[in-house]
């Protein structure tokens, strides 16, 4: 399961494990795309 809402720059729900999939130099696209936006996020600060 998965809610998302596409008028906020970052939010995602789920109710999965994402980490399983990861490896240390080949991470879960869902972990990749939260470190850009808090790189991004933190840029403009």
């Amino acid at each position: 399961e998965i809610v998302e809402r596409p008028d906020h720059p970052w939010f995602v729900g789920v109710q999965f494990h994402p980490e399983l999939k990861s490896k240390p130099f080949d991470p879960h696209p869902l972990f990749a795309s939260f470190i850009q936006a808090a790189l991004t996020k933190s840029r403009l600060v």
